[in-house]
């Protein structure tokens, strides 16, 4: 019985598979483009509201370790990445027992292709957190305001008792 040889690599590459591959890429291409131009406008009307405050939706893995100590999640997010605001991924991972874990943070349309595909979902609950985050900052706010007028009252007060007596 005869043995096959195996074809070498370099015989297995042919100039039609090679333009499938720039056709493949082509698509690809185009098709990452439609939806970083699909994005523009949401991150766009974000920035319109000039919220001013991160809030992340959890969307795959979970941010809780497991039994030992792991963890792994994406995120899709509002918040300043890069010192810009706006739509964004992250991804997480390590052990709870090792102080080194793994984070990477990406507007949105800079993030890989693979994180913008499976994210896109998730959009809506992104904005229901936003919404959540956004209330408890502005009654956390209300309630700073109104210590602070409480103290700029106060320190108004002896500050006239202390030069009353100059």
């Amino acid at each position: 019985m005869a043995i096959k040889r195996a074809v070498p690599p370099s015989e297995r590459i042919s100039a039609s598979l090679f333009k499938e591959l720039a056709d493949s890429s082509a698509r690809l291409n185009s098709g990452s483009d439609e939806l970083a131009k699909a994005i523009r406008p949401i991150d766009a009307a974000l920035k319109k509201l000039n919220l001013g405050v991160s809030a992340w939706y959890a969307y795959r893995g979970s941010e809780n370790p497991d039994s030992d100590g792991n963890y792994s999640y994406r995120r899709i997010g509002y918040a300043k990445v890069g010192g810009k605001w706006g739509l964004a991924l992250s991804a997480n991972s390590g052990n709870t027992f090792d102080e080194a874990d793994d984070y990477e943070a990406w507007l949105f349309n800079d993030a890989p292709r693979s994180m913008r595909i499976e994210a896109l979902d998730y959009i809506p609950d992104l904005l229901q957190q936003l919404v959540k985050e956004s209330n408890k900052v502005a009654e956390d706010l209300q309630k700073k305001a109104e210590l602070a007028n409480e103290l700029a009252e106060k320190i108004s007060e002896l500050s006239a008792t202390t030069e009353a007596r100059r």
